[in-house]
């Protein structure tokens, strides 16, 4: 396994120095030795911790950056069926799918679908105030969830990418422990040592990107399956 290769590697770094260590911290080498022992992490979305180590920071940033652009994308689906229900008059808990239908079934005659090239829109021309009002919300929540649906495949090459990257993190880790020996740099070594659990638990969680985007895009999918399916849409 490439993490248990590169702990003994970090391990047998560390004791590579040897006596070397005490020689070295006199000579005030070791001086960010202890600060950097010190460094403070930081959990960021999707789990992913902040080392404050330079490479692996470079590596599982996007990472984050990402999760947090899922979790806005699920909030706004999550908002945009809200809307809708509190838009109906919906009860407090009520299912969606159920709460919609009942709805078009109450305005049947004034609340038209549109379907045309696989686009979800609704009109309202001869309907009264009420049920317009409550179609402006509706349309606008469907927008919402497309521009939703819309940013999740744009985000499709990012996510590749930055899985790929962090499914490499062990191999530039090790990397940079024989980079690190080679110059004697003890602080680096110290502020690596603290940081290789997270390198590991950062590109576990990096793994599940691509099926944070299918769950995002299931939600949306649901959300307009099941009002194309109140106007008797179907799939």
């Amino acid at each position: 396994m490439k993490f248990n290769t590169l702990i003994a590697t970090l391990l047998v770094g560390t004791l590579s120095f040897g006596f070397s260590n005490d020689a070295f911290a006199k000579k005030g080498g070791d001086k960010g030795g202890e600060a950097a022992a010190e460094q403070q992490v930081e959990t960021l979305p999707g789990g992913i911790v902040k080392t404050n180590v330079g490479f692996v920071d470079d590596i599982f940033l996007p990472v984050s950056d990402l999760f947090a652009t899922f979790d806005g994308i699920n909030e706004s689906i999550s908002g945009a069926k809200t809307r809708i229900l509190k838009a109906i008059g919906a009860e407090e808990g009520a299912a969606f799918a159920d709460a919609f239908k009942a709805w078009v079934g109450a305005n049947k005659e004034s609340v038209k679908p549109s379907f045309a090239d696989g686009k979800v829109d609704i009109s309202f021309d001869e309907a009264g105030d009420e049920v317009k009002a409550a179609g402006e919300e509706i349309r606008g929540a469907i927008a919402a969830i497309v521009q939703s649906l819309a940013k999740l495949k744009d985000l499709g090459s990012k996510v590749q990418e930055v899985v790929a990257a962090a499914k490499e993190a062990p191999t530039k880790a090790t990397a940079e422990v024989q980079n690190l020996l080679k110059n004697k740099d003890i602080a680096g070594m110290k502020a690596l040592k603290k940081a290789i659990p997270h390198v590991k638990t950062n590109a576990q969680a990096a793994a599940k990107l691509p099926e944070s985007v299918k769950g995002a895009t299931k939600a949306a999918m649901d959300v307009l399956k099941d009002i194309k399916g109140a106007f008797g849409g179907g799939e």
